[in-house]
Parts: C-alpha cells; sequence; structure tokens
C-alpha cells in the first residue's frame, strides 16, 4: 500500500497539470473556442444570409419603460418617444429591429408574416435584435407574444411601401386563454357498449 500511494499522488499530479493546460484548439480563431453568448440575442435571416448586409432600415423599441403600460416605445430619430410607432420601410428593404427590456417585466417581439420572433427577455436593459428583408407592399403587425400583451396593447405597424392589406397566411389557431366554453353541468355516469367485431 505504501508503495502504491505515491504512484496515486504521482497521477494526480499529472491529471491536474493536464487539466490546467489549454487545449491546442481552444486559442483565439480555431474551432474549439467557446464564444461568449449575448443572452436575448436572436437574429432572423434568409438564405442570401442577412447578416452580412447592412440594414435599410432600422428601429429601437423599448418596452414599457417609464410609460408603466404593456407597450413598446420608440428610441431615437423619428419615432423617438412615440408609443406603439408605426414603423416604415420599402419593398425588397433589409430591416433590423432592436428590443430593449425597459420594465423587467418579459416581452419578445414577433412578426408571424416573416418569421421574426426575438427571445424572451425577462431583465431590465437586456435587448434582442432580428434582421430580415420585407417585399410585399402591406401593413404588418409587431407584437409581444407572451399571454395577455397583445391584448393589452402591446402591438404596432410595420408598413411597407403603401401598405394595404397583409397578405394571406396560414390561420391562426391561438386562442385567448378566457375564450372556453361553458361548465356542461352535473350529469350521472353512462354506460357505453362496444361492438365486438
Amino acid at each position: 500500500m505504501r508503495r502504491i500511494y505515491p504512484l496515486i499522488v504521482l497521477l494526480a499530479s499529472i491529471a491536474l497539470v493536464l487539466v490546467a493546460v489549454p487545449r491546442e484548439d481552444a486559442r483565439e480563431g480555431q474551432p474549439g473556442e467557446m464564444e461568449p453568448t449575448l443572452t436575448g440575442q436572436a437574429r432572423v435571416a434568409e438564405a442570401g444570409d442577412l447578416d452580412q448586409e447592412e440594414a435599410d432600415v432600422e428601429y429601437t423599441l423599448v418596452t414599457g419603460g417609464d410609460y408603466g403600460g404593456l407597450v413598446f416605445v420608440g428610441q431615437g430619430g423619428s419615432i423617438d418617444g412615440e408609443v406603439n410607432p408605426t414603423l416604415t420601410a420599402d419593398p425588397g428593404d433589409v430591416v433590423k429591429i432592436t428590443v430593449v427590456n425597459g420594465d423587467a417585466i418579459t416581452h419578445d417581439l414577433t412578426i408571424d408574416e416573416f418569421g421574426v420572433k426575438t427571445a424572451e427577455l425577462s431583465e431590465r436593459g437586456s435587448e434582442a435584435t432580428v434582421i430580415f428583408r420585407v417585399e410585399e407592399d402591406a401593413d404588418y403587425i409587431y407584437y409581444c407574444s407572451i399571454p395577455g400583451h397583445r391584448q393589452a396593447g402591446m402591438w404596432g405597424t410595420l408598413k411597407v411601401g403603401e401598405g394595404g392589406e397583409t397578405p394571406a397566411t396560414a390561420q391562426s389557431i391561438s386562442r385567448n386563454p378566457s375564450d372556453i366554453p361553458e361548465p356542461i353541468g352535473d350529469r350521472g355516469p353512462t354506460t357505453k357498449l362496444l361492438k365486438s367485431s
């Protein structure tokens, strides 16, 4: 046992040294590198990889903030201070929208027709950004998809070109949680006879 103990100590020391030595592939720029992640970041890109393109129009929306309600508030430019501002773009534009949590309530930003949905933002000051291309003239709705938030007024319009009726999309199957049928009332047990084949 006395001979084995020093061997165990030696092996443990070697293991500690190996753990402490950085991996060759973990140096900067190598595939093994662990990239830092930013909480709440989201990006929507099409086949052409919009990450490489500059946005034609950019908007920043802050949730709630000093307004104390379930709203988006424009920040900067022509929408500064506007509640649920109308965002505009031309057909073919690349649009970039950044959402900043201003009230420490969980929010996101969703635009169904473009498949746009940010990560959920829960902490005050956290941000999410989406970038996408618009094509057809229409009025598109941006909104918070957290249950009850859109119904409380947390939505606005993205007007593309001349605006107009939004192109038809798949029918929504979402329902208001309070939209439930009346109770069926009291009823006694019933017996069902099954036919044997």
